[in-house]
């Protein structure tokens, strides 16, 4: 069985670098076109048996905001475009059928996070559509990642040739090098290429400290300096897998019948031609699918 996970803002925010395309009404609409575009080819060329949509509520009220205010709060309030394109998009893929997961506490990685851990446990595999590289801390044999930036299937060996690094090592080198886009400082002074090369040459932050007095004294005293923000860091750049903080089962992605009605109109509205095939193919997989059963 393969579930096809889907993290949504990071592909409407993606979809929305093209070209603006404004409707009669002035509205632009080029994420919903392409993210419903992007979708069709990724349902097309992987015929997954449960898609899953899983995207942020809050900010405010996540576990790592709690654990750490200043986490993410140095964001910009998202612009009206891209709210309108979102909403519309999330009503679409719902009307389509298809499910959303979501929780006030956890973000959309940690929702993947969990239904990855949960496809490992019971022998299934997923596929995660993101271009975070947060993400690469679950790949492993059973969880895949696909980036529509690189084109690719992200995998334990796509890691290992362009990284050096197995998954697992993903989230020391976070918590070293730290995430402006988060903002999270890591240890402060220490840079994305020192943080690669400290966790190529010695695997581990453990054996980094060991090896102390190998290091010349400033990337010494910044290393002494940060160790005491390693364990908070750790603690807010692992992904969170476990699946039953949301009771997950699979009932959960089990896809509804489409909303044609609403479907309709928001074609007649937004006039954006393509999604008339788009939304005809994939209304009719489901009317395929549901003969069979």
């Amino acid at each position: 069985m393969l579930i096809l996970g889907i993290d949504f803002n990071n592909m409407v925010y993606g979809s929305a670098y093209s070209s603006p395309l404004y409707n009669s009404y002035g509205q632009n609409v080029n994420a919903i076109k392409g993210f419903f575009m992007k979708f069709q080819t990724l349902y097309e060329n992987i015929n997954p048996d449960y898609v899953l949509f899983a995207n942020d509520l809050s900010r405010v009220n996540t576990f790592r905001r709690k654990l750490y205010p200043e986490y993410k709060s140095q964001r910009k309030p998202t612009n009206e475009d891209i709210i309108f394109q979102i909403q519309k998009t999330s009503i679409l893929v719902s009307a389509l059928g298809f499910k959303f997961l979501n929780n006030q506490l956890y973000e959309a990685d940690d929702i993947l996070g969990m239904v990855s851990k949960w496809c490992v446990d019971n022998g299934h595999q997923m596929i995660i559509v993101s271009t975070d590289k947060d993400l690469y801390q679950l790949i492993n044999q059973n969880v895949q990642i696909y980036s529509f930036v690189k084109h690719e299937m992200i995998t334990e060996e796509y890691l290992e040739e362009h990284y050096k690094l197995k998954p697992s090592q993903w989230i020391e080198l976070k918590m070293i090098q730290g995430d402006a886009s988060d903002n999270l400082s890591g240890i402060k002074g220490v840079g994305q290429v020192t943080a690669l090369k400290l966790m190529q040459e010695f695997g581990s932050i453990n054996e980094v400290y060991k090896n102390l007095n190998n290091f010349k004294n400033g990337l010494r005293d910044k290393l002494i300096l940060g160790e005491s923000c390693l364990p908070l860091m750790r603690e807010l750049v692992t992904i969170v897998t476990d699946y039953t903080k949301i009771n997950f089962d699979l009932k959960q992605l089990e896809r509804k019948a489409p909303d044609y009605q609403v479907i309709s109109n928001a074609i007649y509205h937004l006039q954006i031609p393509t999604l008339v095939g788009i939304f005809n193919n994939l209304m009719m997989d489901f009317e395929r699918k549901n003969q069979c059963l």
